[in-house]
């Protein structure tokens, strides 16, 4: 065999390859058919939010604890108390954030409707 038949040997393979690569097309299509999945959008971290609003209550704590996190590891002037204060400012962060939806369930839920009735509620 020589240096032709060797080429054209390998471009012929590759050739069956690029045809066994391209999806089948039907008779009443004229481009590929390609799956439904490779149309949908891509995820976008910030943009679009994982759906986790019924489970709020239990990532309020680790929330809290990386910002205390964050907050001490960059305001304390030692970290010989830091996990100390980053358990303190964590109690502060949680017990703050549930009084202040007391507080507006309080208003919005009890006195705004005692000041304000709406007709048919």
């Amino acid at each position: 065999m020589n240096a032709s038949n060797a080429q054209i040997g390998v471009m012929s393979s590759a050739a069956a390859r690029q045809e066994a690569a391209q999806p089948e097309m039907t008779e009443t299509q004229s481009q590929p058919s390609l799956p439904s999945h490779m149309f949908r959008a891509p995820y976008r971290p910030i943009l679009d939010p994982l759906p986790l609003h019924n489970w709020w209550y239990a990532l309020l704590i680790p929330i809290c604890i990386l910002t205390a996190i964050a907050y001490k590891s960059v305001r304390s002037r030692t970290l010989e108390a830091f996990y100390k204060e980053v358990l303190v400012l964590t109690g502060q962060l949680v017990i703050g954030m549930v009084a202040l939806g007391v507080a507006a369930w309080i208003v919005l839920g009890v006195i705004l409707p005692r000041i304000a009735p709406m007709p048919g509620i």
